[in-house]
């Protein structure tokens, strides 16, 4: 029993640090991508602010998104023990 909680407890620990990872490096292109074009294209065409303006509210996303990753850290852990109280039933 003490097993399976500790392996399942360590995938998930694994697939919050992917997605970690994944939404960091989301984050770091937008960011660039977008504070890049503004500085290029600075009142050049509206479009391009346009465009820049996009870049940083997908980064501003990401960060959104990066923050709330430890409720489903937590989220896991509720289930994990949700299914070991499940299992002690059985």
């Amino acid at each position: 029993m003490e097993k399976i909680i500790q392996i399942s407890w360590d995938y998930a620990k694994q697939l919050n640090d992917i997605h970690c990872r994944l939404y960091l490096q989301f984050f770091i292109v937008f960011l660039t991508l977008g504070i890049t074009t503004s500085i290029a294209v600075f009142s050049v065409s509206i479009w391009f602010i346009v465009v820049s303006l996009l870049f940083l509210f997908f980064a501003f996303y990401y960060i959104v998104r990066i923050r709330s990753l430890p409720d489903d850290l937590n989220d896991d852990f509720r289930n994990i023990i949700g299914m070991i109280k499940e299992l002690e039933k059985l």
